[in-house]
């Protein structure tokens, strides 16, 4: 029998401590490490009790998140830390420095959330999926009906571990590029994003999976450090070439083509694969609007998100990069895509900036260019 995932919980609200203790070890994978009321605290009992998972809150006395952080990295580079913040505009600032600071993931608090019941549930379906999925000992599910529907598009995908295969690439024009992320997203978007020029002559368009408010201030970070405009989606905005949208939080982001062009179209149906937004909705609207002139990116994320979407991809040979498993938070949604054998290219990181200009060279001449972006620090 597989041990148990051991939580430190690291916050200085009493009532918090107790109910995470509470949740974590009424599960039968989870046990309650320790906890702690402060980073400094925090920084020893980790040292002491070596956990699996650190939840890690952010405005606490003594020692805040931010400053116990970097030390709780240096001292366990091995433990991912999940950092539980509010719902606010402050709380998604400070959780993105926190993610590019080496945070694995967030969850947020319990807000209106009707009653106690209802904060429990909303804490059992984040934050404890969320531990489970950074501890590496999540159950491995069979196949689901979409990765059925995507291999037989490709074919069979490799058994377990090993060699990943990926499809032919043809050199296609490129009118957009289509990018999702979850896990890890943000801070990967920091890395990819600000590589590319400011005379990108095709659109950009991406789902990142995040809450309202957090896109918002995610969407508010990328515009300040990358070389083109980065939105935050807005129904009815006209995408036009050298312009990045990022999906806002609680909605569906998709394109329509309309008489003055291509348009973003938001709703709040329902949620697709316990996602909105969604990659799948994206990606299938793009590729209704875009036809195969596409390059798509699925970066660092947990589930299978995308997949469906990059199955019918294939089908018209749309160049598909996928981040790799060393340099992925979580090899969730890019791993399943490659396992799929329905990427074109399983890159680094740091190699995917290049690998995305390659191919948006190849735009079609009637996609007209923007302006550049003077970016200020």
């Amino acid at each position: 029998m597989a041990s148990k995932i051991r939580v430190l919980v690291v916050d200085d609200a009493t009532v918090v401590r107790g109910m995470l203790s509470k949740m974590i070890n009424a599960e039968p994978d989870m046990e309650l490490a320790g906890s702690a009321p402060d980073g400094k605290a925090g920084i020893e009992r980790a040292k002491e009790l070596r956990p699996d998972v650190i939840v890690l809150d952010i405005d606490m006395p003594i020692m805040n998140g931010l400053e116990a952080l970097p030390i709780l990295r240096r001292e366990l580079p091995d433990c991912p830390v999940i950092i539980f913040s509010t719902l606010s505009h402050a709380g998604a600032t400070v959780t993105l420095d926190a993610l590019a600071a080496g945070a694995a993931d967030y969850s947020t608090k319990p807000s209106n959330a009707g009653s106690s019941a209802a904060a429990a549930e909303q804490v059992r379906t984040e934050l404890l999926t969320k531990i489970r999925g950074l501890s590496g000992r999540s159950p491995e599910p069979g196949p689901s009906p979409s990765q059925a529907g995507a291999r037989a598009v490709a074919g069979p995908a490799p058994a377990g571990p090993g060699p990943i295969s990926t499809r032919p690439r043809l050199a296609q024009p490129v009118d957009a590029l289509i990018i999702g992320s979850s896990t890890g997203g943000p801070a990967a978007l920091e890395v990819t994003l600000p590589q590319l020029p400011g005379n990108l002559t095709i659109p950009i368009l991406i789902v990142q999976h995040m809450p309202p408010t957090f896109t918002t201030v995610l969407a508010e970070r990328l515009d300040r450090i990358c070389p083109f405009p980065v939105n935050e989606a807005e129904q009815g905005m006209k995408v036009e070439a050298g312009h990045c949208y990022l999906a806002a939080g609680g909605f569906h982001m998709r394109l329509v083509r309309g008489t003055n062009g291509v348009n973003l179209a938001l709703d709040d149906g329902p949620k697709i694969k316990s996602c909105r937004p969604s990659v799948d909705a994206l990606f299938d609207s793009a590729s209704d609007v875009y036809g195969p002139r596409l390059v798509a990116a699925i970066l660092t994320g947990m589930g299978d998100d995308g997949l469906d979407s990059c199955g019918r991809l294939a089908k018209h040979n749309v160049e598909i990069i996928v981040q790799d498993e060393e340099t992925s938070v979580v090899w969730g949604m890019p791993g399943a895509v490659a396992r799929a054998g329905l990427a074109t290219r399983c890159l680094p990181l740091d190699d995917i900036p290049e690998a995305l200009l390659e191919t948006a060279a190849r735009r079609a001449p009637s996609v007209p260019r923007a302006a550049k972006k003077v970016v200020t620090s």
